[in-house]
């Protein structure tokens, strides 16, 4: 196991998760990690497009997109925003997730460049650009290691998507929340916890699972 997928299961480990749900993870990001760079890349593209599309043409409604970091083999969506940039000349802002303590939710930096970026404690790159809230989020594209055919979402174990958007359990329609991974992270349909968020919809290089309807 490399230095910093031990630091990560140290660090969500010690965040209540069992035995079984542990092995889970570490046996599917195993797996992920395993694809090759060209099988990557592929995918990567592919759910790319897919989000250009949805974002063209949701607008003027959708402005402020949340993308995430990659890291461990995830679906890589750093290239959405030149995209659009090519293909949309208004502006549309995208953000990056900021850790803040383990208990306490996300923010949300402005992202522009790479360079702009520096490493927080889990080695992750995030924002300095002061934060926007939840709240003010059109579009969540949200990382996970796992997902059902009912949306349901398996994380990294740190609960912290589910903190960030608990609002969206009271009735709030948006930010609408797209679980980005690929085809081969689904599992059979599971019972989630009370606390779980489920999402709109999950995105894989082979499709769409739920609605794109915002």
């Amino acid at each position: 196991m490399a230095e910093g997928d031990l630091a990560l299961d140290l660090f969500f480990g010690g965040l209540g998760m069992t035995t079984n749900t542990l092995a889970l993870r570490r046996s599917l990001r195993t797996q992920r990690q395993a694809l090759s760079l060209t099988q990557q890349t592929r995918a990567s593209q592919m759910c790319i497009e897919a989000l250009k599309k949805f974002i063209l043409t949701h607008q003027p409604t959708v402005k402020n997109i949340a993308l995430y970091y990659p890291i461990q083999g995830e679906i890589d969506l750093l290239g959405l925003p030149k995209l659009i940039a090519q293909n949309f000349p208004s502006k549309i802002n995208f953000f990056l997730p900021v850790l803040n303590h383990p208990k306490e939710p996300l923010s949300f930096g402005r992202y522009e460049s790479l360079k702009d970026l520096k490493r927080n404690r889990l080695g992750i790159l995030e924002p300095e650009t002061s934060p926007l809230t939840p709240q003010q989020l059109d579009f969540v594209c949200v990382p996970l290691v796992a997902f059902d055919a009912e949306r349901h979402r398996v994380g990294m174990g740190g609960g912290y998507y589910d903190r960030t958007f608990a609002f969206r359990a009271q009735s709030a329609s948006t930010p609408f929340l797209m679980g980005i991974g690929y085809a081969f992270q689904e599992i059979p349909v599971f019972t989630p916890n009370p606390w779980d968020i489920t999402m709109d919809g999950i995105l894989t290089e082979r499709g769409l699972y739920g609605s794109m309807s915002f």
